[in-house]
């Protein structure tokens, strides 16, 4: 699956990102909550339900087909925990 999801109705081209794009981008970023702002965790949160992802390895699978040199940080992997119900795990090296 590419990066963007493309439907043409009518002879108009809508372009989307995938579900998989958006999540790597959202974790890559993994921005916390701020006053006014919601962070990406319930984003990431969705998305996770939505493509039924259980691990993390399965959320790096998402990584390394976007961002193949990117590792995920610490915090980016106890949040991701916090979300899939996992104790923190340490992180994979490459």
């Amino acid at each position: 699956m590419l990066p963007l999801e493309h439907v043409s109705i009518a002879g108009v081209l809508i372009k989307r990102p995938s579900a998989s794009y958006l999540l790597a981008m959202k974790v890559m970023a993994c921005r916390t909550p701020l006053p006014g702002y919601s962070g990406d965790v319930a984003d990431i949160a969705f998305l996770c339900r939505k493509m039924e992802i259980r691990t993390i390895a399965e959320i790096e699978k998402h990584l390394e087909r976007f961002y193949p040199h990117e590792v995920l940080t610490e915090r980016a992997r106890a949040v991701l925990a916090g979300i899939l119900h996992l104790p923190t795990l340490p992180a994979r090296r490459p």
